[in-house]
């Protein structure tokens, strides 16, 4: 077996070439920069166990691939060692020769290329790397999933266009992985899309629109100059536009594609690096609902799965439970799918079903029907998977926040070794490999719709202090600085994770007070919590919202509305965090402006669909105007017959008040469109179809979502958004006729009122 040693410092592409030489045969090792593998390639000389083959990328951090050639070149011992190099700068053939000749290299290769060729050439089987050609096809013949896969098979760096009618997406990808992607449709444009996130605002948007035409600046650079974003939140912002239009490329079953190579990604591309087979899973439990999952299994349950060879390299990216990951690895074909199940524990059992899907979709796992020897199956009781399912929910937000806050309070009482869990002995190699593993256990696609706003931030705490351990260990100066530091640094950690405890506290009694309406009480403790961790934004808003109530309680509403703009404008500034925008409804709400608040709930759920509070304020808000008409119960008057006209008048004005406003805002607003309700009737029995900008209301029968099971409504909401997609559609409510709000659908999920 020849021995590799494999020189990349981009980690991804790294592990990409490691793991498929290692299942080619060869005995692989790696690291990340010219110093490293200098080191490595001396051990090997002291230890007698040459390395067979360098593969070298040219542009490496501490040591250049040149200067790591020359020394080598100079040293007997490496004279029989085969030297193949790889880069994107050197395309011109006379370098490429001189090269060669100059610090005797085997082979040359241009980023980007396809693994089975340069595997094929290592193993002394060369394939011609002229005829290279990328794939374009339709969709419903080649899956997006295949498609995908085999840019990550390949470590293609290029762009992936899948168009469908008039509309166009490119996904831009670096070594097999997506990093980037735009679109040419309305709806996903990243003003849209950063307005919808409540990062900026409408006006902020045209404003910044006509500023990037004027200027020449990208519409990303033109919101930072003029100080509407930071650039931290920037980079947020790019990230979940760009996860949601990747989620959105498997959603779209149907369309043309065509991958594009390039010899480098445009300068003006912004990078986010993304995990394509978690993507794969995330957009998988949007297409297969849980009954759909149910009727695929019923189909498959008597057939053999049987794994690639290559399938153990791809489990490990995508995060699964030991026994999940065990389980698939094991496969051999030699048991049906319903005995591999059973041998499950119910919580796994989802996950291992789309694990199947997934693997099979990219073809690394194959059913058999071959039948087997009688005697040798053992009976298994038939598996209702939907009520294993309900049984075993999976992970809520606020368990997956818990576990998350307990872990990041570990964190706060560790060190360096102590984080990556490593011996303060251990090598450059235990070290990156310790990395690598936690580093992906915390890696932001694993949480994605699953974290509030202060959760969110602990994980950018988690993952900055994860690169600062592993930038500081894996250089020996900056660890020998940091051994001699450790115990000021432990005790740091230690005051860290005080402070921390201490603003929880304070937090606490804030909100007894709260709701105590002890105003000023409550806010003199969300100051002392938010002093004590600045990192909790929600305790400063919390504080000001107090400040507010108690000016509304003390009718002081010249400050309140003051107070209120300037509290409104903070909460915009910080357009990640739904607690901000909760308490704005709150006080919207407080001061009768009830559109508004209704905005600001909603914005919250947008943010994070699974608090509760907002969605209970929304569904308060669905019946205000009937609330409104009650105060007149009130009205006493000394006599029987002035209050009986009395009332019916108040009555009269306010139903005329209602009409014309309801008039004036729906039937004659120029915006309103309404839509044949045709357009719907396989889905649901609609009376009537309103749409204004990016929303639409939906009437239907009365008690019909009542009937409608979760699974299926979910299901039916993911037709309609489809249905009026081109409407430019995102959001949906439904509404029942003569009972009000029942339901809200979008992109992320649906809510029920």
């Amino acid at each position: 077996m020849s021995r590799v040693l494999v020189v990349e410092d981009d980690k991804y592409f790294n592990k990409l070439l490691s793991d498929h030489l290692f299942l080619s045969g060869f005995d692989v090792e790696s690291v990340l920069d010219g110093e490293a593998a200098f080191n490595r390639l001396q051990e090997s000389k002291e230890e007698e166990r040459p390395f067979d083959i360098l593969l070298l990328d040219m542009l490496l951090p501490k040591m250049m691939g040149a200067e790591l050639l020359t020394r080598l070149n100079e040293d007997l011992f490496f004279s029989a060692l085969r030297k193949i190099a790889m880069s994107g700068v050197y395309k011109n053939d006379g370098e490429i020769l001189q090269l060669k000749n100059l610090h005797q290299i085997e082979s040359y290769w241009t980023k980007p290329f396809e693994l089975d060729q340069l595997t094929a050439e290592m193993q002394g089987n060369p394939i011609d790397k002229t005829n290279r050609s990328y794939k374009k096809g339709m969709l419903t013949e080649h899956p997006i999933e295949k498609v995908y896969f085999d840019c990550y098979r390949e470590a293609f760096t290029g762009r992936l266009r899948v168009s469908r009618e008039d509309q166009e997406r490119r996904i831009y990808f670096l070594n097999g992985h997506p990093i980037a992607a735009d679109s040419t449709a309305l709806s996903e444009s990243f003003g849209q899309q950063l307005v919808q996130l409540g990062f900026i605002s409408e006006e902020t948007r045209e404003q910044a629109s006509q500023q990037m035409v004027i200027e020449q600046l990208h519409f990303g650079e033109v919101l930072v100059k003029m100080g509407a974003l930071q650039k931290d939140e920037l980079f947020k912002a790019l990230r979940r536009h760009t996860y949601q239009l990747l989620i959105n490329s498997f959603i779209s079953r149907q369309g043309n594609f065509e991958l594009e190579a390039l010899e480098e990604i445009p300068e003006h591309i912004a990078r986010v690096e993304f995990n394509p087979f978690i993507l794969m899973l995330e957009a998988q439990k949007k297409l297969i609902q849980i009954e759909a999952l149910a009727q695929l299994y019923q189909i498959k349950m008597d057939m053999f799965p049987s794994r690639h060879p290559r399938m153990p390299q791809l489990l490990s990216l995508l995060n699964l439970s030991g026994g999940v990951q065990k389980l698939l690895e094991s496969l051999k074909g030699e048991e049906p799918l319903k005995q591999s199940l059973q041998r499950t524990e119910s919580k796994d059992r989802e996950v291992l079903l789309r694990c199947f899907y997934l693997m099979e979709s990219i073809d690394m796992l194959r059913w058999k029907s071959s039948p087997v020897d009688e005697s040798s199956v053992t009976e298994f009781a038939y598996i209702d998977f939907r009520k294993e399912l309900k049984e075993s929910p999976p992970q809520t937000t606020s368990e997956t926040d818990t576990q998350l806050v307990a872990n990041y309070m570990d964190t706060l009482n560790q060190n360096f070794f102590q984080l990556l869990k490593v011996s303060e002995e251990a090598t450059t190699k235990q070290i990156e490999d310790a990395y690598r593993k936690i580093r992906y256990e915390y890696h932001p696609d694993r949480f994605e719709n699953k974290l509030n706003g202060q959760s969110k931030r602990i994980l950018d705490d988690v993952l900055a202090r994860l690169d600062k351990a592993y930038q500081t260990l894996s250089q020996p100066g900056a660890r020998e600085e940091y051994l001699k530091t450790i115990k000021e640094i432990s005790s740091d950690s230690a005051a860290d994770s005080k402070r921390y405890l201490k603003a929880l506290e304070l937090f606490r009694a804030g909100q007894k007070k709260l709701k105590q309406e002890d105003f000023m009480g409550a806010k003199e403790f969300f100051d002392k919590a938010y002093n004590t961790w600045k990192s909790g934004i929600e305790y400063k808003m919390y504080s000001l919202y107090s400040e507010l109530r108690s000016q509304k309680k003390q009718q002081n509403e010249k400050d309140f509305n003051k107070q209120l703009r300037k509290f409104s404008e903070i909460v915009n500034s910080h357009g990640q965090v739904e607690v901000g925008f909760l308490l704005l409804g709150h006080l919207r709400r407080l001061n009768l402006q009830v559109e508004m608040a209704r905005d600001a709930y909603r914005h919250a759920l947008h943010l994070n669909s699974n608090m509760k509070e907002a969605e209970n304020a929304l569904a308060r808000l669905a019946g205000e105007q009937k609330r409104k008409i009650n105060f007149i119960k009130g009205i006493r008057f000394s006599t029987k017959k002035i209050a009986k006209y009395a009332f019916f008048f108040i009555l009269a004005l306010l139903s005329i008040s209602l009409y014309s406003e309801r008039k004036q805002l729906v039937e004659n607003d120029p915006k309103v469109l309404k839509l044949d309700v045709k357009l719907l009737k396989d889905i649901v029995p609609a009376l009537s179809i309103r749409t204004k900008e990016d929303m639409a209301k939906i009437v239907t029968e009365t008690d019909w979502i009542e009937k409608v099971p979760a699974p299926v409504l979910h299901a039916k909401c993911r037709q309609i958004l489809d249905t009026l997609g081109s409407y430019g559609i995102i959001k949906v409510y439904i509404f029942e006729n003569r009972k009000g709000l029942k339901a809200f659908c979008h992109h992320e999920g649906v809510q029920r009122y």
